[in-house]
């Protein structure tokens, strides 16, 4: 009786872990810097479930076209250009969107692996522009984005 009061606790506390491990895949923490490197804000993305995106718009890799790309699209400004990554995680192949160009911007993109090798750049790049990293192992990379002489970076997770 002494030790299946144990085992029941110890079953329950270890239940109670991995359903918390579960709930924090559906979160992604992000923090905004100054200039100074000083954190000015700290965001939680929720994540949506994808296993339960339809299967006609979880085409990402073949066509890009994904009906709701709310819960992997980040989009932040750069000198009033917003720049757009999605999907984010990805499966490989990526796009990078800048709004609000004019002709003369100067835009650049580098994505290095966490060993800081260089994986991927395009000088300078078009308003849209896919990033193909399918040849590369799965895990997470920093994509550098750099517009007229202004430089702003992302973790980009490949699975």
């Amino acid at each position: 009786m002494k030790y299946s009061l144990k085992y029941t606790c110890l079953l329950l506390i270890s239940l109670m872990l991995m359903n918390y491990a579960y709930s924090q895949k559906s979160q992604v923490v992000e923090f905004i810097y100054d200039d100074s490197g000083n954190r000015i804000m700290r965001q939680i993305i929720e994540l949506k479930d994808r296993d339960n995106i339809p299967e006609d718009s979880a085409k990402m890799a073949n066509n890009w076209d994904l009906t709701d790309t709310t819960a992997l699209k980040y989009t932040e400004m750069i000198n009033n250009i917003s720049i757009t990554i999605y999907p984010n995680p990805n499966g490989g192949m990526f796009k990078v969107v800048l709004g609000n160009t004019e002709i003369n911007t100067e835009a650049s993109l580098y994505l290095h692996s966490l060993s800081g090798s260089l994986v991927f750049q395009k000088e300078p790049i078009k308003q849209v522009t896919d990033v193909d990293i399918r040849n590369h192992e799965n895990g997470t990379y920093i994509l550098t984005i750099i517009v007229n002489h202004k430089q702003k970076t992302w973790k980009v997770i490949k699975q």
